[in-house]
């Protein structure tokens, strides 16, 4: 049922990873994969292992971004929430309240984890106050 859960230090700042753990909204429960705390806000992540490739390049399916939309928009306290996919373009949306949803080509091997990094130490930046957090994916 539950997940492993981390806290470390980073920057100054108490940072809680978890895996499985979830969330509370104001209709049902959700269980992103991973989530990344700091203070009320979080970031979450959620492997998706479909591909669309009915366009140019691998690209997240329609139905992952929906599942990132339902994370972000029903879980207190969720930011962004990101799709993690083994295609080759990442895409993300800025919501207007400064926050986003997305998808993260992650390929076992082949690169992409330099997006996720970066959309990571995105948010850790944005720990600092109201206002600084994702609000740009690019």
């Amino acid at each position: 049922a539950g997940g492993c859960v981390v806290r470390v230090a980073v920057g100054g700042r108490d940072v809680t990873l978890a895996s499985q753990g979830g969330g509370r909204s104001y209709s049902l429960a959700f269980r992103p994969d991973f989530t990344v705390r700091c203070g009320a806000r979080s970031l979450v992540f959620d492997a998706k292992y479909q591909v669309d490739e009915s366009g140019d390049g691998a690209r997240a399916p329609r139905d992952a971004v929906v599942k990132m939309h339902a994370y972000r928009d029903a879980i207190d306290g969720v930011e962004a929430a990101w799709a993690i996919f083994p295609g080759d373009v990442s895409e993300g949306w800025d919501a207007p309240d400064g926050g986003a949803v997305g998808a993260c080509a992650l390929r076992p091997g082949g690169g992409g984890g330099e997006g996720l990094a970066t959309l990571v130490a995105q948010f850790l930046r944005g720990c600092d106050g109201p206002g600084e957090g994702i609000n740009s994916w690019r």
